[in-house]
């Protein structure tokens, strides 16, 4: 019993500290989920800045493109216009494509934070089932103290070796019957 208590203890002490890195593991998620958060919505922010920009430079295109000179032909102001356009289009691309990205990775992180909060609380539920063990387990090791102490050590020995001798015995029986039963078939 005491063999038993002690490995239970052990048990308990390696849930404990397997609880304790997967809650550290979770602080980190959250704190990097935290830290993705605050970064997109600055980009959510700036996404809506370059929207409104978009809005704006698509609506009243002849305030933000030059002017075509009096003698400039459309070919020659196609070429000094078209890396404007180019490059405002470049931009809102690739704030879209980050702004994505970071929806996907908060999307991970949350979901690596949900799964590490369920083993948590599985971790928790062990730990309680283990410690109702734990319980049970001191009660019996208290009430075998007091046989010994009622009965004497040495007849307590003696009682124990009888019990496990029947027990021997009666699992060579029941081999023995399975054997027999067996070869009957």
């Amino acid at each position: 019993m005491e063999h038993n208590l002690h490995d239970i203890s052990e048990c308990v002490n390696e849930i404990q500290k397997e609880k304790e890195q997967v809650e550290k593991e979770r602080e980190t998620v959250i704190q990097k989920t935290e830290v993705l958060e605050k970064r997109f919505s600055a980009l959510n922010s700036k996404a809506g800045l370059v929207d409104s920009h978009a809005r704006e430079y698509g609506y009243y295109p002849e305030e933000w493109l030059p002017e075509a000179g009096t003698l400039e032909s459309a070919k020659s102001y196609r070429k000094r216009i078209f890396p404007l356009v180019k490059k405002v289009a470049n931009m809102i691309q690739a704030l879209y494509s980050k702004c994505l990205d970071l929806k996907n990775k908060n999307q991970k992180l949350s979901d690596r934070n949900l799964d590490l909060e369920n083993r948590v609380d599985r971790l928790r539920e062990e730990i309680s089932v283990i410690k109702k063990e734990n319980v049970a387990l001191l009660n019996v090791a208290y009430d075998m103290d007091r046989v010994v102490a009622v009965l004497g050590e040495n007849k307590v020995k003696e009682a124990i070796e009888v019990a496990k001798h029947l027990e021997q015995t009666n699992a060579k029986r029941k081999i023995k019957k399975r054997c027999i039963d067996r070869d009957c078939r």
